[in-house]
């Protein structure tokens, strides 16, 4: 049976790929979004410096997003899914996501993140470094 808060989050996604995290989160999320990042915490508030550090050492061209499983019940959906996005330097950021959406009333009002550490973190470290974070 289709699960319209699978349908919002899928387009939150969409949006997001198409014109940005900023303007996803406008559309989609309540104003006490809370997004939780296995390894960093609530980043919510950070998350216009992480775009912003994404565009100066990412590259937009070449970005790969595959999902690979969607599960909703009720509020709550789960996203399996896999990034693969190249690096100025020449590396390449490729990761697994496991996402729990939980959504009040057709909005986002909270993402928990799990992912792969072991991977993120030889990637982002020295950026975050690079940028005094």
């Amino acid at each position: 049976m289709p699960n319209p808060n699978a349908d919002i989050v899928l387009a939150y996604m969409a949006t997001s790929r198409r014109e940005g995290l900023a303007a996803a989160l406008k559309q989609y999320a309540t104003p006490d979004f809370v997004w939780w990042v296995l390894g960093m915490g609530e980043i919510q508030d950070k998350i216009v410096r992480l775009a912003a550090i994404m565009r100066t050492h990412f590259l937009a061209e070449g970005a790969k997003f595959d999902i690979h499983g969607v599960t909703a019940d009720g509020d709550r959906v789960a996203i399996e899914s896999e990034v693969s996005i190249p690096l100025k330097d020449g590396r390449v950021y490729n990761n697994r996501y496991h996402n729990l959406y939980l959504l009040r009333e057709g909005r986002i009002v909270e993402i928990r993140e799990y992912h792969n550490t072991a991977h993120a973190d030889p990637i982002w470290q020295p950026i975050f470094a690079a940028e005094g974070e």
